[in-house]
């Protein structure tokens, strides 16, 4: 059978991946700034004196309803885009919460530019705002098509708002 393989139960396939992370932030806002300072791990002390304080006063600015606007770059095969997203969806933390560098989610994201062909359908299901779809159509040779799902309302915005931002909305479908 041509191209088929036997792995003996100790052996381990291995392939090299290089991880590319086409977003950078340009201008963290406010709310932003507060989110990383309440939820950045931290060791005892300064968990109590700084930590307990900001996750504090940002639910309680949530609450309020506090507002404020960031903005980041998507770097496209024809140019970088910028990009405005709305502080108050705290998933965009992808974007600039310590534990997300150097990338989001590394071992999935490198595995979708592995998985997904020049030419392939994409769906993403609860696609929050956007990550996954917008790293796929990044990447340079890709011409498919990107379903996009998102059931919450203020999140659809959001997704709605990245794939027109990124000038995208030909091949990304949302939904």
């Amino acid at each position: 059978m041509a191209g088929s393989f036997k792995l003996a139960s100790s052996e381990v396939l291995r392939r090299e991946v290089s991880l590319r992370n086409p977003f950078r932030i340009e201008m963290l806002p406010w709310l932003s700034r507060l989110h990383s300072a309440a939820f950045r791990p931290r060791r005892r002390l300064s968990k109590r004196f700084i930590g307990k304080p900001a996750k504090r006063l940002f639910r309680l600015l949530m609450g309020l309803g506090a507002t404020a606007t960031g903005h980041f770059s998507l770097a496209l095969p024809d140019g970088p885009r910028r990009i405005g997203f709305n502080a108050r969806n705290t998933q965009f933390g992808a974007l600039y919460q310590p534990q997300s560098q150097p990338l989001y989610e590394a071992e999935t994201s490198a595995l979708l530019d592995l998985l997904v062909g020049d030419d392939d359908c994409f769906v993403d299901i609860g696609a929050n705002w956007g990550w996954y779809s917008l790293l796929v159509a990044s990447r340079p040779g890709f011409k498919g098509k990107i379903h996009a799902f998102e059931p919450f309302p203020s999140t659809f915005s959001d997704l709605i708002g990245g794939v027109r931002g990124a000038g995208l909305e030909s091949m990304i479908r949302v939904s």
